[in-house]
């Protein structure tokens, strides 16, 4: 999902905004913040007005303005707005001498309540460092600057046949060496979105309706604790968390794949990123369980995991444990998005059919839970 919550970060590692809306970067136990900052900009009095009465004429005066302190000696070509983030606006911007465009992303009005910045940037610089050989240059009162990964989002069809490219993407990924908690955010996450989705009520009878018919506390919540039980004690690694199409930018010059969108970021169990990818491909809208990877599939974009990690060919063991824990943590990628959805459907403003998308996600899991809940800990031999 790319329909963004997070919150600030507080002593237990979540905290509830005013409005009501609560998310991930949390989860990283108030991680020292200031020390990754030495080599970026900052100009926290800066402020780029999202305000109605401000024209774009304004306001993109006020990137240039911007945009002459962080970038002295360059002239710019162009400036366009790109759409794209339900969150945000931004802004790519060229320049004559500079080869590589910029991003400036101003957050959106209020996000701040929800997305905990300080976090999301010290991922971000690191991320993009490290991974995508791309730099933060500034951070502004109410907004970001940083280089533009060229190349395109894909599309939800498409990532089955980037398999193997997007598979030593995340395995690289995942090899990133991160501060904050290092305890899955998985059921902890889900322990509080739990408690906001009991709470849930609405004075219109469909929707209300429509909810009383998932029947939350008797038929999901049990699965919940039935998958927490089984992941109890796997590996745990810095994830995405949120490893969809849309989220992986490909460059097809260059044959690389970037993740991008860092909101959800944070340590978690090593299999969920594969099984929420592999969940991925059925959709947003029309949640499609025809479309789940079968067991090639599965194999091959586990076995390229592997391949990166460890740098050498996996065994068929190997790969049939982390496939069947990916699948199972797939699974409990349904169970997440599909509470976030109800809480989500409550309290947020964006016009999205969160009941709907909730709806399909409890019912793509129960669809393939059959099929899907082998004990990664019985493998047969080849």
């Amino acid at each position: 999902m790319t329909i963004a919550v997070s919150s600030s970060v507080e002593q237990n590692g979540l905290s509830q905004q005013q409005n009501g809306e609560i998310g991930v970067s949390a989860l990283n136990n108030n991680a020292e913040h200031h020390h990754h900052h030495h080599h970026i900009k900052y100009l926290p009095d800066f402020f780029i007005s999202l305000q109605r009465t401000t024209t774009e004429k304004e306001r993109r005066e006020q990137i240039e303005k911007l945009l002459q302190s962080v970038f002295p000696n360059e002239q710019m070509k162009s400036m366009k707005t790109l759409s794209g983030g339900v969150t945000n606006i931004l802004y790519k911007i060229k320049f004559k001498d500079r080869p590589r465009p910029i991003l400036c992303r101003i957050n959106g009005v209020n996000s701040e309540k929800i997305i905990d910045r300080n976090t999301e940037i010290t991922y971000m610089i690191k991320i993009m460092q490290e991974l995508s050989d791309s730099t933060v240059h500034c951070r502004f009162g109410n907004g970001v600057v940083y280089d533009f990964l060229e190349g395109v989002p894909l599309q939800c069809n498409e990532v089955s046949r980037h398999a193997e490219g997007i598979a030593s993407q995340m395995a690289r990924f995942h090899q990133l060496d991160m501060d904050g908690s290092k305890s899955p955010m998985l059921f902890r996450v889900l322990d509080v979105w739990i408690e906001k989705a009991r709470e849930v009520h609405f004075d219109d009878e469909e929707s209300q309706r429509k909810l009383e018919e998932m029947q939350f506390e008797e038929r999901i919540l049990p699965e919940i604790e039935m998958v927490r039980e089984i992941m109890d004690g796997w590996d745990v690694v810095f994830c995405h968390n949120d490893v969809l199409g849309l989220n992986i930018i490909f460059n097809e010059e260059k044959q690389s794949y970037s993740f991008i969108d860092y909101e959800y970021c944070g340590h978690n169990y090593r299999a969920f990123d594969i099984g929420d990818h592999f969940f991925e491909h059925l959709g947003l809208t029309n949640i499609d369980p025809e479309a789940y990877p079968d067991e090639n599939q599965q194999r091959r974009f586990v076995r390229a995991y592997l391949r990166e990690l460890h740098g050498r060919e996996p065994s068929h063991q190997d790969v049939e444990v982390l496939r069947r824990q990916a699948n199972i943590a797939g699974l409990a990628s349904n169970l997440f998005w599909g509470t976030w959805a109800l809480y989500q459907a409550k309290n947020s403003v964006i016009n999205f059919d969160y009941l709907l998308y909730g709806k399909q996600r409890f019912s793509a899991y129960f669809k393939l839970k059959e099929m899907l809940l082998q004990d990664p800990n019985e493998v047969p031999t080849e």
